[in-house]
């Protein structure tokens, strides 16, 4: 089983299938790639940050074993536990790049397969969200002397707080959303 962990982008886009385009999957798991090839796979996923902390980290070892008189065995075990470090840690140092440059936390979904973790996170995904987000529209003079926008009706203005919760306070219409 594969699992991902689904971010969106902070300035996302009024179309819900635009949305959908920008949002980014994240596996889960150790990456060999990242492991064997840390300096490299931390620039070609620019993570500038993570691999300024990288050449921290080696300056650190170095310099360690230097004052303590440690030997090149010892530097190099340290050299390969680092590089053991950022591949098990590779999802975790993405998905902090990530929030701290504002992206939300979409959900997370399991699979067997990539393509099967996308289809099983927008078959749920997608019926949750408005064809266009209502706060566009306010500007625009779409929304109504009563407070409605032509994608809610009457029947949203009642919804209960959980739900508005639940969902992140955004729903289709009842036209559009899927039957239970």
């Amino acid at each position: 089983m594969k699992t991902f962990t689904v971010y969106e982008p902070p300035q996302a886009a009024a179309d819900r299938l635009d949305r959908a385009e920008s949002l980014v999957f994240i596996r889960e798991g150790y990456s060999w790639a990242a492991s064997a090839f840390a300096p490299l796979w931390l620039l070609a996923n620019k993570l500038w940050l993570a691999f300024v902390a990288y050449l921290a980290a080696i300056v650190l070892i170095k310099t360690g074993a230097w004052l303590i008189g440690a030997g090149p065995a010892a530097v190099n075990a340290a050299l390969i536990a680092l590089h053991l470090i950022i591949g098990l840690e590779s999802s975790t140092i993405k998905r902090w790049t990530l929030e701290w440059q504002g992206w939300q936390p979409a959900g997370t979904v399991n699979g067997r397969s990539a393509e099967e973790c996308e289809r099983r996170f927008f078959d749920d995904w997608l019926p949750r969200q408005p064809l266009i987000r209502p706060e566009t529209l306010s500007g625009s003079g779409a929304i109504g002397a009563s407070g409605t926008s032509p994608l809610s009706g009457p029947e949203r203005q009642n919804e209960s707080k959980a739900d508005a919760h639940r969902t992140g306070g955004w729903r289709s219409s009842s036209i559009f959303r899927r039957s239970t």
